[in-house]
């Protein structure tokens, strides 16, 4: 049986799978996609727009965080499976690398751990890191918008090679809780009602846009937290 995704989603995920319906995304036999990745962009001033010389994120100069050459703005980038992203933050530079496509929820990040007050001298090092979380975004559409930038391309450590195991939910409308949830893994879904513990630390199935990423990371948000 197919599931009707309810538009209320999960209380605090506003900019989740089930919200951005009104900006141009469908829900198709009960579930969403989403035809145009940049339909989920905020309006962000894209990093390449900011001056380069005297711009400070957390404390240092983001110069490495863009391109040097202006010609390129206006040449669509390809993503590939193993690109790091640098997301500024208010607390420092934080970095996800993209692992997966799915072919209805889009690039799958997986976020890391550490958020960094200075540029690492080993970029390849990142893909090494702890997860912090992860989850869907529609990441073409912010690079080649500038929005976020590709530092590099390293390969994907055994850990993160395995398409993850997403849990799902409809919140209940009047205590904004999941009473009964589901396990996803990229093809097929199952009922399991109540989580295990093992279950609750499962990432939620969702698509984010920018400044929701931005605002998990300096959230110190968890998947295990939302239950």
């Amino acid at each position: 049986p197919i599931r009707d995704t309810l538009i209320e989603g999960f209380s605090h995920f506003v900019t989740s799978m089930t919200a951005p319906i009104a900006s141009g995304w469908s829900d198709v036999a009960g579930r969403v996609s989403h035809p145009l990745e940049s339909a989920a962009l905020s309006r962000r001033t894209p990093s390449s727009d900011i001056p380069r010389k005297h711009d400070v994120i957390a404390g240092f100069t983001s110069a490495r965080l863009v391109s040097d050459n202006v010609s390129d703005r206006n040449v669509m980038k390809r993503i590939k499976i193993g690109d790091v992203i640098a997301i500024p933050t208010a607390l420092g530079i934080a970095y996800a690398q993209y692992t997966h496509k799915h072919p209805q929820f889009g690039s799958l990040l997986r976020v890391f751990e550490r958020i960094h007050s200075e540029l690492p001298l080993d970029l390849s090092e990142i893909p090494n890191g702890l997860l912090r979380f992860s989850t869907f975004f529609p990441l073409g559409a912010a690079v080649n918008r500038r929005i976020f930038s590709v530092v590099g391309n390293f390969p994907v450590t055994p850990s993160n090679q395995n398409f993850p195991l997403f849990r799902d939910g409809v919140a209940d409308l009047h205590t904004k809780k999941v009473c009964i949830w589901w396990l996803w893994d990229g093809t097929r879904e199952w009922k399991v009602g109540a989580l295990s513990e093992e279950q609750k630390r499962y990432p939620i199935r969702k698509i984010v846009n920018d400044t929701m990423l931005v605002y998990l990371i300096e959230t110190d948000w968890r998947a295990e937290s939302e239950v």
